[in-house]
């Protein structure tokens, strides 16, 4: 079963607030969701809690099931996991993506990136999950993070 989200894609918001998800993605959303039908829809969980960046975390339904068991093993109360179900369960929503890749980014979603109806938004794999970035917050981002840990690299690592 493929697990992998990998690729930078530009993608349109339209009008409604439908967002096509790349045809790569399509089947590691669909594969990591247990209830998904062929056909049917499958379910994507997005976490806008506890970011810094102004991104959306996107999970497979599997992927977001083993961070639950793991902020369930945390200690009742604690402050690590107050913070981390405030994050993930709270600050959180599922989408549904239809049989064509089609979902609707609901309006606080794009407001919280800065999407207008109709903008451009770039999916970002990372593995078990992707995100969603407005492209110029994205590009700060990435000079920030990614342009930083390649600079405290030892010389000559490729």
């Amino acid at each position: 079963m493929r697990r992998t989200f990998r690729g930078e894609h530009d993608c349109k918001v339209d009008g409604k607030g439908r967002l096509v998800i790349p045809s790569q993605l399509r089947p590691v959303i669909q594969n990591n969701d247990p209830g998904y039908d062929k056909g049917g829809q499958a379910t994507i969980i997005v976490v806008f809690g506890g970011q810094r960046d102004r991104n959306l975390d996107c999970y497979t339904v599997t992927a977001a099931d083993e961070v639950q068991d793991r902020i369930d093993r945390l200690e009742r109360g604690s402050a690590l996991r107050t913070v981390m179900e405030y994050d993930f369960n709270t600050c959180s929503d599922e989408l549904l993506m239809d049989d064509t890749g089609r979902l609707v980014l609901p309006k606080s979603l794009r407001e919280r990136l800065k999407i207008d109806d109709g903008g451009q938004i770039v999916v970002k794999g990372k593995g078990d999950t992707f995100q969603m970035w407005h492209p110029e917050s994205y590009a700060a981002h990435m000079d920030k993070t990614v342009g930083a840990a390649r600079d405290a690299l030892p010389e000559g690592v490729d």
